[in-house]
Protein backbone atom coordinates (compact mmCIF):
# COMPACT_ATOMS: atom_id res chain seq x y z
CA UNK A 1 0.00 0.00 0.00
CA UNK A 2 1.24 3.73 -0.40
CA UNK A 3 1.11 5.80 1.92
CA UNK A 4 1.67 9.13 0.10
CA UNK A 5 -2.51 9.57 -0.54
CA UNK A 6 -4.18 10.64 2.00
CA UNK A 7 -7.18 7.93 1.73
CA UNK A 8 -4.94 5.31 0.97
CA UNK A 9 -2.61 6.55 4.00
CA UNK A 10 -6.01 5.95 6.27
CA UNK A 11 -7.11 2.83 4.50
CA UNK A 12 -3.48 1.57 5.19
CA UNK A 13 -3.38 2.67 9.06
CA UNK A 14 -7.17 0.68 9.37
CA UNK A 15 -5.71 -2.62 7.87
CA UNK A 16 -4.25 -5.10 10.09
CA UNK A 17 -0.97 -4.26 8.25
CA UNK A 18 -1.34 -0.78 8.84
CA UNK A 19 -2.24 -1.39 12.81
CA UNK A 20 0.77 -3.52 13.28
CA UNK A 21 3.21 -0.84 11.86
CA UNK A 22 0.97 2.12 13.69
CA UNK A 23 1.59 -0.55 17.37
CA UNK A 24 4.95 -0.81 16.31
CA UNK A 25 5.42 3.03 15.72
CA UNK A 26 3.75 3.44 19.15
CA UNK A 27 5.89 1.09 20.98
CA UNK A 28 9.27 2.67 19.31
CA UNK A 29 7.57 6.30 20.49
CA UNK A 30 7.64 4.53 24.12
CA UNK A 31 11.02 3.83 24.06
CA UNK A 32 12.22 6.78 22.41
CA UNK A 33 10.42 8.24 25.51
CA UNK A 34 11.76 6.06 28.10
CA UNK A 35 15.35 6.23 26.15
CA UNK A 36 14.82 9.90 26.94
CA UNK A 37 13.27 9.72 30.29
CA UNK A 38 16.75 7.53 31.59
CA UNK A 39 18.74 9.65 30.26
CA UNK A 40 17.34 12.88 31.95
CA UNK A 41 17.40 11.10 34.76
CA UNK A 42 20.91 10.29 34.85
CA UNK A 43 21.96 14.06 33.84
CA UNK A 44 19.58 15.43 37.03
CA UNK A 45 21.72 12.19 39.48
CA UNK A 46 24.99 13.18 37.81
CA UNK A 47 24.73 16.78 38.21
CA UNK A 48 23.17 15.92 42.05
CA UNK A 49 25.95 13.72 42.99
CA UNK A 50 28.19 16.63 41.44
CA UNK A 51 26.46 19.22 44.01
CA UNK A 52 26.54 17.07 46.93
CA UNK A 53 30.72 16.45 46.20
CA UNK A 54 30.37 20.32 45.92
CA UNK A 55 28.59 20.97 49.07
CA UNK A 56 31.25 18.85 50.79
CA UNK A 57 33.97 19.84 50.00
CA UNK A 58 33.15 23.32 50.50
CA UNK A 59 32.11 22.12 53.86
CA UNK A 60 35.59 21.05 54.31
CA UNK A 61 37.12 24.39 53.46
CA UNK A 62 34.75 26.05 56.00
CA UNK A 63 35.46 23.72 58.56
CA UNK A 64 39.40 24.38 57.82
CA UNK A 65 38.79 27.78 57.86
CA UNK A 66 36.78 28.03 60.69
CA UNK A 67 39.64 25.82 63.13
CA UNK A 68 42.27 27.90 61.56
CA UNK A 69 40.21 30.99 62.71
CA UNK A 70 39.73 29.93 66.17
CA UNK A 71 43.44 28.91 66.66
CA UNK A 72 44.20 32.51 65.29
CA UNK A 73 41.98 33.87 68.16
CA UNK A 74 43.43 31.61 70.94
CA UNK A 75 46.84 32.77 69.34
CA UNK A 76 45.90 36.21 69.57
CA UNK A 77 44.76 35.91 73.05
CA UNK A 78 47.78 34.26 74.44
CA UNK A 79 50.05 36.45 73.27
CA UNK A 80 47.44 39.60 74.60
CA UNK A 81 47.70 37.57 77.62
CA UNK A 82 51.15 37.27 77.24
CA UNK A 83 51.58 41.17 76.54
CA UNK A 84 49.30 41.79 79.56
CA UNK A 85 51.87 40.07 82.07
CA UNK A 86 54.96 41.39 80.68
CA UNK A 87 53.23 44.49 81.12
CA UNK A 88 52.49 43.71 84.66
CA UNK A 89 55.84 42.49 85.09
CA UNK A 90 57.21 45.57 83.91
CA UNK A 91 55.14 47.63 85.72
CA UNK A 92 55.86 45.84 88.59
CA UNK A 93 59.81 45.44 87.84
CA UNK A 94 59.46 49.66 87.75
CA UNK A 95 57.70 49.99 91.36
CA UNK A 96 60.14 47.88 92.74
CA UNK A 97 63.08 49.56 91.10
CA UNK A 98 61.55 52.80 92.18
CA UNK A 99 60.73 51.09 95.96
CA UNK A 100 64.69 50.53 95.57
CA UNK A 101 65.77 53.87 94.95
CA UNK A 102 63.67 55.22 97.01
CA UNK A 103 65.20 53.20 99.73
CA UNK A 104 68.72 53.84 98.56
CA UNK A 105 67.63 57.33 98.45
CA UNK A 106 66.27 57.22 102.24
CA UNK A 107 69.35 55.10 103.25
CA UNK A 108 71.74 57.54 102.25
CA UNK A 109 69.46 60.65 103.61
CA UNK A 110 69.81 58.17 107.02
CA UNK A 111 73.20 57.64 106.57
CA UNK A 112 73.88 61.60 106.24
CA UNK A 113 71.57 62.25 108.81
CA UNK A 114 73.16 59.85 111.30
CA UNK A 115 77.31 60.20 111.21
CA UNK A 116 76.03 64.32 111.26
CA UNK A 117 73.96 63.00 115.02
CA UNK A 118 77.12 61.19 116.00
CA UNK A 119 79.29 64.06 114.78
CA UNK A 120 77.11 66.67 117.32
CA UNK A 121 77.06 64.07 120.16
CA UNK A 122 80.93 63.60 119.45
CA UNK A 123 81.21 67.84 119.99
CA UNK A 124 78.63 67.75 122.38
CA UNK A 125 80.96 64.90 124.73
CA UNK A 126 83.83 66.93 123.71
CA UNK A 127 82.42 70.22 125.12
Amino acid sequence: MSTSDTGNATKWAMSSEGRGRGSTALQWKKDVQTQERQSAMADYESARREQVANMARLRELRLERDAALALSKAADAAVAAAAKSAKVAKAAAKATIKATSKTKVAAKAAAKAAPAKTKTVKKKARA
